[in-house]
């Protein structure tokens, strides 16, 4: 710097008042110009002059030719902007793949993507009476005739011969109820109107249902009678059994506080889920007309826009909310999937007849993912939020982006291979969430009832021919 002349500080003045591209071209017509002074202008690319023309000129291309026509050269500036944009470049490489190690990471178990298999698992068990002794002894009380054990057998033979056909759940929801009355009596009118004194589940949740979409034209008894009248007890009522325990342990904030109670209650994707298979069945029935009134109704009241003509099967865990869901009419969904809010499974616009996807065991479609067109989301795949589906997703795969793209296996259950009946088994960290199934001194209780359950649910499940 010391061999600088009045030239270069002139030069150096430019730099702040008119930016770069002047100046690169002195230096580049200029033979008196020192190596020294050419790195100038990238020392000041910071000046007010160089911020002001880049503003101007960021339209403009970054190559230009020179004076004589004789090639191309970059300006001072447009090489700051190259090394800034390359260094941006480099970041959202390294955001992308740690963003797809954090998808395919299979390695947070916890997750409430590794629960409960519904449908090959079909059992409920209340974590409020399991962690609760007089009612875990209410019951058993309530399940198993006392009057027919037989001496000489042991105590699980007894208790196998001694079941009583009942519906497990609805005794599970029945306890529940009573014991909130007890806690909080102020809620016992609404639990006695709608649980309490109904005489079964299906009554009592097509009796909730049915006053909260009851309008001048169709009142609260006619649409219950409808709901009775039109169900199909073998498919519709061990599927809307299964809805029930999925809402109450496939929710994402799935806490052991968590009741089925609740969810006959509360549970709106629930209500929503019950109302779209009356409206399929009248859809199935060629009574369409009252089929898009209960649809049109539904979405009202719900926020879930549910063609009847679309397919849904047993287990389904809906999330309704103010975000909205829409399904079209030839979509079909298979057993344990998860929906929550916002999703849309809808067509492309661009094909007729069959136009709506496909979404096999397992899948979950997260908070406001767009599905479109005739194409298949895998057994056990996830699609992230708000991403926008386009083509088929691989079984057991996670995609995420617009439009989505794959991002790496994921394994939502632990597979049993050597059983097919099964299906699927309960994933062991996910026991660790639940106080009562951790606690080693409850164990063996919980083992007890645990076993009474499974067997009355199967009797239950054998009598009704599902699932």
């Amino acid at each position: 710097m010391k061999d600088m002349n009045w030239t270069h500080i002139f030069i150096c003045f430019l730099t702040f008042g008119y930016g770069f591209d002047s100046v690169e071209s002195s230096f580049s017509n200029s033979n008196v110009v020192s190596s020294s002074c050419r790195r100038l202008p990238l020392a000041f690319a910071l000046s007010p002059g160089a911020t002001k023309m880049r503003q101007q000129k960021s339209s403009q291309l970054l190559r230009r030719k020179d004076g004589n026509g004789a090639g191309f050269h970059l300006s001072a500036s447009c090489s700051f902007q190259i090394g800034i944009t390359g260094i941006q470049k480099q970041k959202q490489k390294q955001r992308r793949s740690h963003k797809t190690k954090l998808f395919s990471d299979n390695s947070s178990s916890s997750s409430w993507e590794h629960g409960e298999c519904i449908a090959k698992n079909p059992y409920y068990f209340s974590p409020l009476i399991m962690k609760t002794d007089h009612l875990h002894e209410k019951l058993i009380q309530s399940l198993v005739d006392s009057h027919k054990d037989e001496e000489g057998k042991n105590e699980v033979e007894n208790i196998r011969k001694s079941i009583i056909i009942k519906d497990p759940l609805w005794e599970q929801i029945l306890i529940e109820g009573q014991y909130i009355i007890e806690q909080q009596p102020s809620a016992g009118p609404q639990i006695y109107t709608h649980i309490l004194s109904q005489p079964s589940l299906i009554q009592a949740i097509t009796s909730i249902v049915s006053h909260e979409i009851s309008t001048q034209l169709i009142p609260a008894v006619s649409l219950q009678n409808l709901f009775l009248e039109m169900l199909v007890p073998e498919e519709d009522f061990p599927a809307i059994a299964l809805d029930i325990v999925a809402s109450a342990m496939m929710s994402p904030s799935f806490t052991e506080d968590d009741k089925a109670l609740n969810s006959v209650l509360f549970n709106q994707g629930l209500h929503a889920l019950v109302c779209h298979r009356l409206a399929h069945r009248l859809w199935k029935a060629d009574r369409t007309g009252l089929a898009v009134y209960i649809q049109s109704t539904v979405s009202r009241q719900y926020s879930t826009d549910i063609h009847p003509a679309a397919t849904f099967g047993k287990a389904i865990y809906l999330n309704a909310g103010s975000a909205g869901v829409v399904i079209g009419e030839t979509a079909v969904i298979d057993d344990d999937v998860i929906i929550l809010q916002g999703v849309t499974l809808g067509g492309t616009g661009k094909e007729r007849g069959d136009r709506h996807p496909k979404v096999k065991t397992g899948a979950i479609l997260q908070q406001s993912c767009s599905v479109l067109g005739n194409i298949e989301v895998g057994e056990g795949a996830v699609v992230t939020a708000k991403s926008i589906v386009t083509k088929p997703v691989l079984p057991h795969h996670r995609v995420s982006g617009v439009p989505a793209r794959d991002k790496g296996e994921v394994k939502r259950f632990q597979q049993q291979e050597n059983d097919d009946s099964a299906g699927c088994v309960r994933d062991e960290s996910y026991d660790e969430k639940i106080e009562w199934r951790s606690d080693a001194i409850s164990s063996g209780r919980r083992e007890d009832l645990e076993n009474i359950l499974k067997t009355s649910f199967d009797l239950m499940w054998k009598n009704s021919g599902s699932p």
